[in-house]
C-alpha cells in the first residue's frame, strides 16, 4: 500500500517506470485520489488559511471579502470561523483547526488569543495593535485629523468630538488624538462629548425606554455649557445614528450642522442629510492580511512589522459651512 501511496502522490522515483505506470493506470480506473488531510498532516501544511472573526459576519463582510478574494488569487483553502464572546470551549477551538495559519480581528476573546499565543500559531490581526507586530490596521490617528482639518477648511471653529463611553476599541482614543492634534493646530478649543450608549438592552423595551435611549441628554447639556457647536467629529458611523436621532428628539435638524465620521458603511448615504465619512478600506485591510500571513509562512518568520493603511475622506452632504457661527 505504500508503493501506491507513494506513486499517485508523485513520489515514485524510486520504483521502476513499468511499476509506476501500472499503479498509476490502476488507481485511475478505480478513481483513487491521495487523502489531502493525511497528506497535509505529514507534510505539515494544510494549503488552509482561518479567519476568525468576532463580530456577526454581516458586520465583517467587507473583510471576508477582501480575505477570501485574496485566499483564491493565492489558490489557498479559507476556513471562517465565527466565535461569540460568551463561549467558553473557545481555546479549544484553536487546536481542532487544521489550517497554516490564522487571520484574527481585534475582538476575539481572550481565551482563543492566548491559545493561538500558546500554541504559537502564525497570526496576522486586522484592526488591532498587536505590540506592534503581526498587525494590519488603519491610520485612525490621520481619520480624526483629516476629519477636523475639513471641517475647520469649511469654516466651523466650534467643532465637537462625540466618543462613545462603552467603546474598549484603541480606534477612539487614536481618533481623539487626530482631532486634538487638528485642532490645537488651529488655536481652537476642543469639546469632547461622551455619549451613553449601552451595549445591553432590557428584555422588554417600551416607548419610554426608546424616547430615553435616543434622547442623549448630556449631547444637548455638553453643548449649551460652553456654546453649541456648529460641527462635530463622530467616533464611528453607528454614533452618528445616535447623534441624528438625538437631534430629532430635541427638535432640531441635522442639516443645520456639519458631521463627519470615522469608518464607512454603505447605508450612510440613506441617511438625511447624507453623512460625510473616513474611509477605512476593510476589504484592503484583509487582502493585505493575506499576503503578509502567506509571507511570514513562506520566510518562516515569527513576526511581521505592523502595516498601517491610509484613510480616505468621502464627502458628502453633511460637510456643509456653518448655519450660525454666533
Amino acid at each position: 500500500m505504500a508503493t501506491v501511496s507513494d506513486i499517485v502522490s508523485g513520489r515514485g522515483e524510486r520504483y521502476r517506470e513499468e511499476t509506476s505506470a501500472k499503479v498509476l493506470k490502476v488507481a485511475n480506473k478505480l478513481g483513487y485520489r491521495p487523502h489531502a488531510g493525511a497528506r497535509a498532516m505529514r507534510g505539515n501544511r494544510f494549503n488552509t488559511f482561518g479567519l476568525i472573526v468576532s463580530q456577526a459576519p454581516r458586520w465583517e463582510s467587507l473583510l471576508i471579502e477582501g480575505v477570501d478574494s485574496a485566499a483564491v488569487a493565492r489558490k489557498i483553502g479559507l476556513m471562517l470561523v465565527h466565535v461569540p464572546h460568551d463561549d467558553r470551549d473557545l481555546p479549544n477551538l484553536v487546536t481542532r483547526m487544521q489550517v497554516d495559519g490564522l487571520i484574527a480581528d481585534w475582538a476575539i476573546p481572550k481565551g482563543v488569543s492566548e491559545a493561538i499565543a500558546r500554541y504559537e500559531i502564525p497570526t496576522i490581526w486586522v484592526n488591532s495593535d498587536q505590540q506592534g507586530e503581526n498587525c494590519v490596521w488603519p491610520d485612525d490617528v490621520a481619520g480624526g485629523r483629516t476629519a477636523t482639518e475639513h471641517l475647520i477648511a469649511l469654516g466651523h471653529q466650534r467643532i465637537a468630538f462625540v466618543a462613545v463611553k462603552q467603546t474598549v476599541h484603541v480606534s477612539q482614543e487614536r481618533r481623539l488624538q487626530g482631532y486634538h492634534e487638528a485642532m490645537a493646530k488651529a488655536g481652537l478649543a476642543p469639546q469632547v462629548v461622551y455619549l451613553d450608549c449601552p451595549n445591553v438592552m432590557p428584555a422588554e423595551k417600551d416607548a419610554a425606554y426608546f424616547a430615553q435611549r435616543y434622547e442623549h441628554v448630556e449631547l444637548w447639556n455638553a453643548f449649551r455649557a460652553e456654546g453649541e457647536p456648529t460641527a462635530c467629529v463622530l467616533f464611528n458611523c453607528d454614533t452618528a445614528k445616535e447623534v441624528y436621532s438625538s437631534c430629532h428628539r430635541a427638535r432640531r435638524d441635522p442639516g443645520d450642522f456639519a458631521f463627519v465620521a470615522c469608518d464607512d458603511q454603505e447605508w450612510v448615504e440613506t441617511m438625511v442629510p447624507s453623512l460625510s465619512t473616513i474611509l477605512v478600506d476593510h476589504a484592503a485591510m484583509g487582502r493585505l492580511a493575506v499576503e503578509l500571513l502567506w509571507q511570514k509562512l513562506s520566510e518562516d518568520r515569527r513576526s511581521m512589522p505592523t502595516q498601517v493603511m491610509p484613510v480616505q475622506l468621502i464627502v458628502r452632504e453633511s460637510s456643509r459651512g456653518p448655519v450660525n457661527q454666533s
